[in-house]
């Protein structure tokens, strides 16, 4: 799958519906987790050079509404992400997408990191889709006891299950 370019992705329903198709078809996903109600899986091989994973968790009395709104609510992320150190939004790029920086605290031993980050969102009929991708940005100044992310791609799907 290859990623539109830097904000062409803020009305591209298409690959959102794409990433879509991707998630719940293509080759069988191996289950690697699978507590309470958590699960994980992946799929890739040895010689691929990306090894690619999905997650579902099960959020009980909370609609799907009301966990996009946590996700994306900038100001009550600080209050129930305790890694993050420092997030703020760089710009609108539409309605629908921004680009922001992010930087969170690392396991004891490691560095912390940060990024730079588009994200896309539409919500379809009874689910929302958020995509993440990492990104340059030469307003923004990278802190130095980070180790910067050079590429990563998020998509998180939330399905509400109340009617």
């Amino acid at each position: 799958m290859s990623l539109p370019e830097v904000g062409r992705i803020t009305s591209d329903t298409t690959f959102l519906l794409k990433v879509i198709e991707e998630y719940l078809g293509g080759p069988p996903w191996a289950q690697e987790y699978s507590k309470n109600d958590v699960k994980v899986w992946s799929k890739g091989s040895k010689n691929d050079q990306i090894k690619t994973f999905k997650a579902t968790a099960l959020f009980k009395g909370v609609s799907g509404s009301e966990l996009f709104d946590c996700i994306m609510d900038s100001d009550y992320r600080k209050e129930w992400d305790k890694s993050m150190i420092e997030s703020y939004e760089l710009c609108q790029v539409h309605p629908q997408s921004d680009i922001g920086y992010y930087s969170l605290r690392s396991p004891p031993g490691l560095k912390n990191r940060d990024f730079v980050l588009q994200r896309t969102w539409e919500r379809f009929d009874s689910y929302y889709v958020i995509a993440c991708h990492s990104i340059f940005h030469k307003v923004c100044s990278f802190v130095t006891f980070c180790i910067q992310y050079t590429y990563f791609l998020i998509i998180s799907i939330i399905l509400s299950l109340f009617v």
